[in-house]
């Protein structure tokens, strides 16, 4: 073998540093390099030259070539292919975890991550079925297991179909692996994509068990007491000796597997009874949009013409390498000659190749389909060898053309609002690379950057607000009215987006929903929808999970597009869909390129994944993968890790709030000791362990003798006695007593005000006596109009109260001035809905602390957002109870139980009971599990 790698380190000198054999196989021998470029390892898989004949190496390099346009999580990556010195080669991605086989040399996995091996696996054939390959040697030392998820590698005896217009040749002397190959492989027929799932399947089996089953054997002749129950009809569709009684499909496969799970009750496995949510009306709707062909804009990159000097290959590679560099704007897709496209793309780019020993040249053209074609540059040179850097080159030249051309080449770019300025473009498209790939901080600073060298770039400052809207930035005024005011000579959906943040949330979400419904063809818009859902949409009566549609939308139309996927993370671990979660999380980092050096970014990643360890894993493991990120460098030095805390009950992670709340409470530093106590307060409250709420909000005060906050201390023990009096009736003397103490004694004016209003309050609800302190009572507007409302209510005004009130639960600037104000107003409002019988409109009011709506990052005071989140589980209760007394039979009655079922069963005894009752109508209405 030594006069192979000779070989081999020869001919892909200097480009890549060709180490020593890793493994080697019937087939190829794989060996260790180094990217000497992007300085990074991969391995280098080259064909054996005792079976190296003309058409299995033109074979192997073209689906090679194929492989390395399939982006996917669970696909090892191929960056590279090509034929050097007589030998065919291509290099991927260096996997440095364990094989499935080595990690089986120790025994069975535990049934949870065999199904997790399982779904990934699928996920994994899906992807490359759907490109029309067919692996064929789908077994356990070809499955690496890496960053918690398993990748499917070597391709190496894979059949395609027909390719650049040529069918494909059978090398029918290797067609899989004895053991794992289908009844029809042994029998000498063709493989199918079916032969793929029965060898999935053969695989399972000897993950759950540890066993080899040597296929092919009937069902009936196989041992199955290893497996999981419900896992056993499906492996046994998987194994059926006829290919056509199998899974239709890697995907059903898929689901029929994870559905076998067996965990806690999950909202998403109801997803067959989402009609009844708002967004459900457009659920046809958007089922059909595969068939209907709508995707977003496209520009596909052809095989470049290649001289007589070059290599065939190079056409290829260099197409490859300029898809790949064109990818990252949101508003468009760069599709490489290998990539699955569309019959008719907005744009073709098409180019030539010259080379020779010292450099190699490239021609391109861009053509608009309407059509426009003109040549972009005369000729673009490298030095020999320097692929990258020639890809590199054209890719600018290509965006520059369709961004700044003097003729549409896309359609429906904002090409007016561009950057002019030579250096401000290339500062703009670094902000839409880091866009795309959700780099926040590295995006917002190129885009500022560009802005100040062109400020004519209207399109500039938009970005930057959107940045700033999820790097909870505060806004600048001047610039946002900049582009508002050329909101009318932007392409359409921008207009859309460029209005939709100056209108109240509820006209915001419709104006987002109709620019979806026109403009369904926008990665863009979608994720804006789904971006208001997610943060704002419960404050006016969506269910969270409406988002999850529309974010789904947006990867559906843009794979690469790493926002959306991180809101889907997020969105997802919140719902409690693990699948979901796990997935997302994987495309998330797959849409990244590489690993992100920007603080935030790092620390956003590791939030989302550490929320769903406290989601979906045992106490102990979350704890264990928590303390790890905590400790990294870059998350401990970073003073913006304060927030993480007081972020964790977003995902409904209330045990992780706790934890988390008590690392950071042990710290010595006094900002990181006032998050975490305040942490556990709100946490703790969510749990319904009042008793421990009230320690620690004690020992907050006592330890931070900071007036306001011990008047927030007050009131939040007051609020929560008035929304749950019937759980908290003993301790109204108490929260009364404090807020007389504050309504005579407090050193602030305002304070003294605040707890004298509370008190006004109590007593308007309860007639608890009069309110102590100066008269006449100063009351503020919104003061004014609760009071009186409350008033109303008593009398049985109902309708009057809430139409007084529609007003104030939205009022941001009472969110910043008394934060406790809409949560009690929200739990009011739905008190007197019920009463005027409306329970629809209660239900919606129940939805709001679902929310994700802060006013910045929550690092210092007390939030509205946060006492919202705190009084979560009690809004979930009241939501159940209202539906089951109204008899409602849909997902959101289960859903509200087994939160309560899971959140308070560890609570006070009051709290513990309501979880006993939850538990039983699940059991009572047979609520899926």
């Amino acid at each position: 073998m030594a006069a192979l790698i000779d070989r081999v380190r020869q001919g892909l000198a200097p480009e890549y540093d060709v180490r020593h054999e890793i493994a080697h196989g019937g087939m190829g021998v794989v060996f260790l390099a180094h990217d000497t470029a992007l300085d990074r390892p991969v391995a280098v898989k080259v064909i054996r030259p005792e079976i190296a004949t003309a058409t299995a190496v033109e074979r192997f390099v073209r689906e090679a070539r194929l492989l390395a346009g399939i982006n996917h999580p669970n696909v090892v990556p191929v960056h590279r292919a090509g034929e050097v010195d007589g030998i065919a080669y291509y290099v991927m991605e260096h996997i440095a975890g364990e094989t499935l086989a080595e990690r089986l040399s120790h025994g069975p996995l535990p049934p949870v991550e065999a199904l997790k091996l399982g779904r990934d696996l699928l996920d994994a054939l899906e992807a490359v079925h759907h490109h029309g390959v067919v692996h064929r040697d789908v077994k356990p030392s070809n499955i690496f297991l890496h960053a918690g998820r398993a990748l499917l590698a070597d391709f190496g005896v894979a059949r395609s179909g027909a390719v650049d217009g040529r069918p494909s040749t059978e090398a029918t002397s290797f067609i899989g692996t004895p053991g794992y190959m289908s009844p029809e492989q042994v029998s000498g027929a063709p493989a199918t994509e079916q032969s793929d799932l029965y060898a999935a399947a053969v695989v399972l089996y000897e993950a759950f068990t540890g066993r080899r089953m040597e296929a092919p054997r009937p069902v009936e002749e196989i041992g199955w007491h290893d497996i999981p129950r419900r896992v056993v009809p499906v492996l046994k569709r998987g194994l059926a000796w006829s290919a056509g009684a199998r899974w239709p499909d890697a995907a059903t496969f898929r689901r029929a597997l994870w559905a076998t799970r067996k965990r806690p009750y999950q909202q998403r496995t109801v997803a067959l009874t989402i009609a009844g949510v708002a967004v459900g009306a457009g659920l046809a709707y958007l089922t059909g949009w595969r068939d209907r062909g709508i995707r977003t804009p496209e520009l596909r990159v052809e095989t470049f013409a290649v001289g007589d000097q070059a290599p065939a290959w190079l056409g290829d590679s260099i197409a490859s390498l300029l898809a790949r560099n064109l990818q990252g704007n949101p508003d468009f897709v760069a599709r490489g000659p290998k990539q699955p496209t569309s019959a008719r793309p907005d744009a073709i780019a098409r180019g030539a190749i010259r080379a020779d020993k010292d450099s190699t040249c490239a021609d391109v053209r861009v053509e608009g389909m309407a059509p426009v074609s003109r040549e972009i540059a005369a000729r673009v040179c490298a030095p020999a060898g320097q692929l990258e850097t020639l890809a590199g080159q054209l890719a600018r030249l290509v965006l520059l053309e369709i961004w700044t051309g003097d003729r549409a080449i896309i359609a429906d770019l904002p090409r007016r609002h561009l950057p002019r300025d030579p250096r401000a473009v290339t500062a703009f498209l670094a902000g839409e690379r880091a866009f795309s790939q959700a780099q926040w901080g590295p995006a917002h600073a190129a885009y500022l950057e560009a802005e100040a060298i062109d400020s004519t770039c209207r399109l500039c400052s938009w970005r930057l607000y959107d940045t700033e809207r999820w790097l909870s930035w505060p806004h600048d005024a001047s610039r946002t009215a900049r582009f508002v005011r050329a909101a009318d000579s932007f392409p359409p959906h921008y207009r859309s987006l460029l209005r939709a943040p100056g209108l109240p949330i509820a006209p915001r979400i419709d104006t987002l929903s109709r620019a979806s419904e026109r403009h369904f063809r926008s990665a863009l818009v979608w994720w804006s929808l789904g971006d208001e859902l997610f943060h704002r949409g419960p404050l006016v009566g969506h269910a969270r999970r409406e988002a999850i549609t529309a974010f789904e939308r947006s990867t559906a139309l843009r794979a690469d597009f790493a926002p959306a996927w991180e809101h889907l993370a997020w969105a997802y671990t919140a719902e409690g869909d693990a699948a979901g979660a796990d997935s997302a999380l994987a495309h998330w980092h797959a849409a990244k390129s590489g690993e992100s050096s920007d603080t935030f970014t790092l620390a956003l990643r590791y939030l989302v994944e550490c929320a769903a360890a406290w989601r979906f894993l045992d106490t102990a493991q979350a704890a264990r993968q928590t303390r790890a990120a905590l400790r990294l460098p870059a998350i401990a030095e970073w003073e913006g890790v304060i927030v993480a805390p007081r972020l964790f009950p977003t995902f409904d992670a209330f045990p992780g709030v706790v934890w988390v709340g008590r690392e950071f409470a042990g710290d010595r530093r006094h900002h990181f000791r006032q998050a975490g106590l305040l942490a556990m307060v709100f946490g703790f409250v969510a749990l319904g362990r009042l008793d421990s709420a009230a320690a620690r909000l004690q020992e907050l005060v006592a330890t931070f003798p900071d007036e306001r906050l011990r008047s927030f201390a007050d009131q939040y023990r007051a609020t929560l006695t008035l929304v749950d009096r019937e759980a908290l009736q003993d301790r109204f003397t108490d929260a009364r007593r404090e807020l007389e103490h504050q309504a005579t004694s407090g050193s602030q004016p305002d304070l003294r005000e605040r707890a004298r209003w509370m008190l006004a309050l109590l007593q308007q609800s309860e007639g608890a006596g009069p309110v102590p302190g100066e008269p006449p009572v100063p009351w503020n507007d919104v003061q004014r109009v609760v009071l009186d409302a409350v008033r109303d209510a008593r009398a049985g005004r109902w309708t009057a109260a809430l139409s007084a009130t529609d007003s104030v639960v939205m009022d941001s600037v009472s969110q910043v001035t008394d934060p406790t104000l809409r949560s009690i107003l929200r739990l009011l409002r739905a008190d007197w809905y019920e009463r005027t019988g409306d329970v629809e409109a209660a239900r919606r009011e129940l939805r709001w602390a679902e929310h994700y709506w802060t006013i910045g990052l929550p690092m210092f005071s007390p939030q509205t957002a946060e006492v919202d989140w705190s009084l979560r589980t009690l809004a979930r209760w009241r939501r159940a109870r209202l539906l089951d007394r109204a008899g409602a039979d849909d997902w959101e009655v289960c859903a509200s139980y087994a939160h309560v079922a899971r959140d308070w069963a560890s609570g006070m005894p009051v709290y513990r009971a309501r979880a006993d009752t939850a538990r039983q109508r699940l059991e009572a209405l047979a609520c899926p599990r």
